[in-house]
């Protein structure tokens, strides 16, 4: 299952309170109606929340190649399989 985008989810709520509220029918609980507005409401305002307290860059378009990727500095830049091993012979300690 995908989950729609917060922004489109908003605005499907918004359509939905709007035909709520100009769709008068006498037959309606006025208690369930109003309860069922609440929750539509504070489910609205958990996303505009959400939306204002997400980082700008929270959306990438893709994941990064691990050629975009900046080696750190504490890494080698040269291939470890090409460098050359030193074979100075250790002394033995007694």
């Amino acid at each position: 299952m995908t989950l729609r985008p917060a922004d489109e989810t908003l605005e499907s709520l918004r359509v939905t309170l709007h035909k709520l509220e100009h769709t008068a029918d006498p037959d309606q609980n006025a208690d369930s109606m109003a309860a069922f507005k609440s929750v539509l409401l504070n489910r609205m305002a958990d996303l505009e929340l959400a939306a204002t307290l997400a980082p700008a860059d929270a959306e990438i378009s893709r994941p990064s190649a691990p050629d975009d990727l900046v080696m750190p500095p504490s890494m080698a830049e040269s291939d470890p399989r090409k460098e050359v091993i030193d074979t100075t012979q250790l002394e033995k300690l007694d």
